[in-house]
C-alpha cells in the first residue's frame, strides 16, 4: 500500500510538472493567426508576448476603431512582466488603408475576436480579455456573450456611448456620407485620420449589443477600468454609468478634465501624464486577484 501511495505521489508530481511546462501549440496557434488580418505597416502589426510555455494566465487585448494593436502594446508589457502571455490582435479593415473601413461588417470583428480568444486559451490555462475603446466594447461583448470562462476585464475608454450625439445617425448617413473628415491627411504608421462612416456604424451595432451601460450588472468577474473626463469622444458620461452599474470586484481610475489626457491618449506613456500611475495601479490589481506566476 506504501508503494502505490509513493508510486501515485510521483505520477502526480510528474504530471504537475508537465503541466507546469506545458509547450505552447505554436502550430494550431499558427493556423488560427492565418485566419487574421494582416498589417501593411511593421508598427500596426498584431502581436504576441509569450513566455515560451503555456502559463497560469493569458490575456487578449483589442484595439480601438480606426487604430491597431500599437494600442495596447504598453498595456500588454504591463501583463507578460506579471508572467502572463499576451496576445493582441488585428481585426479587419484596421492597419491597411482607411477606406477599407467603409466596407467592414461588424461579424468579421466579432469573427476576429473569436478567434483571438481561441490563441489566448491556447496560451493560458485560465483567459481574460481587455481593450481600448471599440475593443474594450467587444471585450465586453465577448464576456456578456460567455465566448470563454473569461477571469477579468480591462476597459481603457471603453466605448460605451458616443460623446458626439451626432454619431448615432451614422447607420443612416453612411449611405450620404463616407467619412468624418475626407480631406484628412493619412500620415500616421499605427492609425487612419479619417474615419469611414460605416465603422461608426458598426461600432453603434456593439453599443446596442451591450446596450450601453445597462448590462453592467451581468458581469461577475473583476473588472478594472480606466476613464479620462477630457474625453470627447466618447461620452464620460455613460462610461461612469457603466462603472457605476457593476456590481463585482472593481477599480476605476478617473483622470479629472483639468490633466486634459484624451481618449486616445490613455494607453500610452508618450500621450498620458498619469501613465506610470496607471501601470503602478494595474500591477496591484493583477497581484491582488491573481497569484504570481
Amino acid at each position: 500500500m506504501l508503494k502505490f501511495i509513493v508510486a501515485l505521489s510521483l505520477l502526480t508530481s510528474v504530471a504537475f510538472a508537465q503541466i507546469k511546462t506545458q509547450q505552447i501549440p505554436r502550430d494550431e496557434i499558427q493556423q488560427i493567426w492565418n485566419q487574421l488580418p494582416v498589417a501593411s505597416k511593421d508598427a500596426s502589426k498584431p502581436y504576441i508576448l509569450d513566455h515560451n510555455k503555456v502559463t497560469t494566465n493569458s490575456v487578449l487585448l483589442l484595439h480601438g476603431l480606426s487604430d491597431s494593436p500599437y494600442y495596447v502594446r504598453q498595456i500588454g508589457e504591463v501583463f507578460y512582466k506579471k508572467g502572463w502571455n499576451v496576445v493582441a490582435i488585428l481585426y479587419r479593415g484596421h492597419g491597411t488603408k482607411a477606406e477599407d473601413l467603409k466596407y467592414v461588417k461588424v461579424k468579421e470583428w466579432r469573427a476576429d475576436v473569436q478567434n483571438g480568444i481561441k490563441i489566448a486559451k491556447l496560451l493560458g490555462q485560465n483567459v481574460s480579455i481587455g481593450g481600448f475603446s471599440t475593443g474594450a466594447t467587444l471585450a465586453i461583448e465577448a464576456l456578456l456573450n460567455k465566448s470563454a470562462p473569461f477571469q477579468s476585464l480591462y476597459l481603457f475608454s471603453p466605448a460605451i456611448g458616443f460623446y458626439d450625439k451626432m454619431a448615432y445617425l451614422s447607420c443612416i448617413v453612411k449611405p450620404f456620407m463616407q467619412y468624418d473628415e475626407p480631406d484628412a491627411i493619412e500620415n500616421s504608421d499605427v492609425r487612419y485620420r479619417k474615419i469611414a462612416i460605416n465603422s461608426v456604424c458598426q461600432l453603434r451595432k456593439v453599443m446596442k449589443s451591450i446596450r450601453k451601460f445597462r448590462r453592467a450588472d451581468e458581469i461577475k468577474v473583476p473588472v478594472f477600468t480606466v476613464i479620462t473626463d477630457a474625453d470627447t469622444t466618447i461620452s464620460p458620461k455613460d462610461m461612469h454609468k457603466f462603472a457605476n452599474r457593476l456590481e463585482t470586484q472593481k477599480y476605476v481610475i478617473t483622470y479629472p478634465a483639468e490633466l486634459k489626457i484624451a481618449h486616445g491618449a490613455v494607453t500610452r506613456s508618450e500621450t498620458n501624464s498619469k501613465f506610470n500611475e496607471l501601470k503602478t495601479e494595474l500591477n496591484k490589481f493583477i497581484q491582488n486577484y491573481f497569484k504570481a506566476e
